[in-house]
């Protein structure tokens, strides 16, 4: 028992330093990461500017007066002359209330949003054996009717849509409601072009159902209800609606 007591502070540090050693064999010195490149797309912050000035001067005012004239035309749609004159009045003391439109300038997102996106993406990506090659951004409108949260109708926005490439062309793609992979065109009307699974998948499928065939074509779809979108949109519209 006292031989046991001498030796066991000793089998301790040989127990530590064996480990000790143990670990550094097996968990090599972690590498500081490769620094990322700046993409070739980035714009210096003064060509920026000039591009949205030139959005300033040749857009943001044609489009406040197209809706105004809208909202000027409701107004005279009815019956109250009084409003009518009111209005009128008002225009007259205050130019500035013509314009009275807020013309959208940017859409954002919250990062954390994005990255959520892009995750999603790879993972539903991942899950249909595909390969995303491309992010469209859509130029977009809100029509009547639509609610959106800190957006007008009528007011610009944008939408965001993943594509892939297929014989050397980029389509959209979604999910119908049996899970079926269709492509839509640049005008996000369902391709007739139906979508090829890659090689290998084909060649899987084909070992475990050799004596299937499809003849399955993309159907000509008008609604797209019951089945998986992947566009990304409601980002938050700038400026906001005045109240």
């Amino acid at each position: 028992m006292k031989n046991l007591k001498k030796w066991f502070p000793l089998v301790l540090v040989f127990l530590f330093v064996f480990t000790l050693s143990s670990c550094n064999e097996e968990c090599p010195p972690c590498e500081d990461p490769t620094p990322v490149k700046a993409p070739a797309q980035i714009v210096e912050v003064d060509d920026a500017k000039k591009m949205y000035d030139t959005y300033t001067i040749r857009r943001k005012p044609l489009i406040r007066r197209y809706e105004d004239s809208i909202n000027r035309g409701k107004d005279y749609n009815r019956d109250d002359k009084m409003k009518q004159q009111k209005m009128q009045q008002n225009q007259k003391e205050n130019a500035a209330q013509v314009d009275s439109f807020p013309v959208a300038r940017y859409v954002y997102y919250d990062y954390k949003t994005i990255k959520d996106y892009l995750t999603y993406l790879e993972q539903e990506a991942k899950n249909q054996g595909i390969e995303i090659s491309t992010l469209r951004f859509y130029f977009s409108n809100y029509p009547e009717g639509m609610v959106v949260k800190d957006a007008l109708p009528r007011q610009n926005s944008i939408f965001i849509m993943p594509t892939i490439t297929q014989d050397n062309q980029t389509y959209g793609y979604f999910l119908d409601d049996k899970e079926q992979l269709l492509l839509l065109n640049d005008d996000l009307k369902v391709s007739k072009t139906s979508f090829k699974p890659k090689a290998e998948d084909s060649e899987m499928k084909a070992s475990l159902f050799p004596e299937f065939k499809s003849s399955i074509k993309a159907p000509s779809y008008s609604l797209f209800e019951g089945g998986k979108s992947y566009i990304l949109n409601e980002g938050g519209v700038r400026p906001p609606p005045y109240n």
